[in-house]
């Protein structure tokens, strides 16, 4: 029940994230794009959210747009393949949400997500991307160096190379 919440919670962000970035590509208007932005944020602990999406210059070029056209048109959002529930110190349940890229066709292990309740709410508090060292760099929100007891472990749908989930 409460891994299906966690679950329930990531596939809005990620298809949250999915149209903002289409928006940072695609959308000429500003205050289009800002609320997009502000739409993310929200799945997010303060500042998390830009490093999800938040590449677009300040004022975007006509030539940008039509670099980045073939690029959002491929956007998808994000795979859930498993999610991991641990018992942590500070958070009390910490869940890690491993998942793909948003590319298409991505269908590889890219980041872990860790989310937690903060004020009561479900929020993305951490980004992790793979290193090539095979393990997980943090990329963003808070530094979780040991995530606690596991609690249980819910696998959602197998990545194209298992053996690729990252150490830690």
């Amino acid at each position: 029940m409460v891994i299906q919440a966690v679950a329930d919670f990531v596939h809005a962000f990620t298809e949250q994230e999915t149209r903002t970035l289409v928006v940072e590509r695609s959308e000429r208007d500003t205050t289009e794009y800002l609320a997009s932005m502000a739409a993310l944020a929200k799945y997010c602990v303060p500042g998390l959210g830009l490093s999800f999406a938040g590449r677009r210059p300040i004022k975007p070029a006509d030539p940008w747009f039509e670099s980045e056209a073939q690029a959002a048109s491929e956007l998808q959002p994000r795979t859930l393949f498993q999610i991991e529930h641990y018992r942590h110190a500070a958070y009390g349940d910490l869940f890690r949400c491993i998942l793909s890229g948003t590319d298409a066709g991505a269908d590889a292990i890219s980041c872990c997500l860790y989310v937690a309740r903060v004020d009561g709410d479900l929020k993305v508090i951490a980004k992790y991307g793979t290193d090539p060292q095979g393990g997980w760099a943090n990329r963003g929100g808070e530094r979780i160096d040991e995530p606690g007891n596991l609690v249980a472990v819910r696998m959602f749908e197998s990545p194209a190379r298992p053996d690729t989930l990252p150490r830690g």
